[in-house]
């Protein structure tokens, strides 16, 4: 990052706590999870469709995003967004309040479910627009090391959820709520007043279903709609399921901060994984980007199901984590491909021109893998238990990494 000079510093800056607070929104919902289903009674299920609303309006705001960033500029696209965001913040924590007169749980299931929908519409703003702003404002040397590192704020969001929020959680999951919509306030402020507005018209015609015919940006989906039904599935429902295991509850007995000490560990593993990505791939894995994802995702895979199948404490922290960990440096060689160069120089794994509508198709499969994958386990969940629903994230988990192999050749 020492490359940055003068004004790329402070965009920088924004870009990294605009996405902390994002990555903060995602990790949260997990966290509040246990206290709004304990307070009103929702199923696995009922509360899984509170999620599946989200990533539905992200699909839905997605398929538009990134043509309307590549055509018209990412600054109107992107303050919009984060004005929605904090408004929806806003009226989640609110619902509690105001729908509880409302129908009870009903009404409260009702204000949750609509505010988690504009939340997600909200979200297209971060996920689609950052890239446009990388493009359009870093040199092409330090991109991939500018997204790897703002994609690291997904740890960070986690970690701050974990911690400070939990707290804030405890007491009461609206406060949570109404802090992170003032976060999201000085997200949009920063936005208005330190990222230029900026536009490079397309070389050519780019037209709202360029991208859905283009390859490499298909095959980047699928491997991260694989990718997210592990990942999404573990921030939506790791509190639950670290909370169902019958060592991890008598633990508690003596010891009620375990599952807290235990998120922790989990957010900072994530941190640094995805820190560490870029860094791992520069130093031994350039070019074989490839070898490097399959073989963090056969490892993971086993680790993940070796860490349901355990009976012992340590064990199944020490596989969370290592299973996590190679999770995460999957994830970020994912959404750093885009950038990277081909290997007969002829340009890159997608083309500059379209590079806000090639993020919007792999985010729409990343979308529909986290909708997957949320209901896939609550299902299981429901039926038998959260540690079947995570062993078979396995299979997942390692179709991310071979998917690909049917990439060209990077330099």
């Amino acid at each position: 990052m020492g490359k940055l000079k003068g004004k790329e510093v402070a965009i920088f800056l924004t870009l990294f706590f605009i996405g902390l607070v994002a990555n903060l929104d995602k990790s949260l919902i997990g966290v509040a999870a246990t206290a709004i289903r304990g307070e009103y009674g929702y199923s696995a299920t009922e509360f899984a469709n509170i999620t599946n609303l989200y990533y539905a309006s992200n699909i839905v705001m997605t398929l538009v995003s990134g043509w309307i960033v590549d055509r018209f500029g990412y600054k109107p696209f992107m303050v919009t967004a984060l004005t929605i965001l904090t408004v929806a913040s806003l009226t989640f924590g609110l619902s509690g309040m105001l729908a509880a007169g409302a129908g009870g749980a009903v009404g409260v299931l009702t204000g949750l479910l609509a505010s988690r929908f504009f939340i997600g519409i909200g979200q297209t703003g971060y996920t689609n627009g950052v890239s446009k702003v990388i493009v359009e404002n870093f040199q092409p040397e330090v991109r991939q090391t500018v997204q790897s590192v703002v994609v690291a704020t997904a740890g960070l969001g986690a970690l701050l959820a974990y911690t400070v929020f939990t707290g804030l959680v405890g007491m009461g999951w609206q406060i949570a709520y109404y802090v992170l919509s003032a976060l999201f306030l000085i997200a949009l402020v920063l936005m208005v007043v330190i990222v230029p507005k900026k536009y490079t018209p397309p070389a050519g015609s780019v037209s709202l279903f360029t991208a859905w015919k283009h390859k490499n940006s298909l095959v980047l989906g699928f491997a991260l709609l694989c990718n997210n039904m592990v990942g999404v599935v573990s921030l939506a429902w790791l509190p639950s399921y670290l909370q169902s295991i019958e060592v991890i509850k008598a633990e508690m007995a003596v010891n009620p901060g375990l599952t807290n000490m235990i998120l922790i560990g989990y957010a900072i593993v994530m941190g640094v994984a995805m820190v560490a990505s870029n860094f791992i791939i520069k130093a031994w894995f350039r070019g074989k980007e490839k070898i490097f994802a399959v073989i963090c995702s056969a490892i993971g895979a086993v680790l993940l199901y070796m860490m349901t199948a355990s009976q012992e404490l340590m064990a199944i922290v020490a596989f969370l984590y290592s299973s996590t960990f190679l999770l995460m440096l999957v994830f970020s060689a994912i959404v750093a491909l885009p950038y990277a160069p081909l290997a007969n120089e002829d340009g890159t794994i997608v083309p500059v021109s379209m590079i806000a509508s090639s993020y919007a198709v792999i985010n729409i499969m990343a979308f529909l893998g986290a909708i997957i994958g949320n209901t896939v386990v609550a299902g299981i969940a429901d039926a038998m238990g959260f540690s079947v629903g995570f062993a078979a994230l396995a299979i997942p988990f390692l179709l991310s990494g071979l998917a690909l192999f049917l990439l060209p050749k990077t330099k």
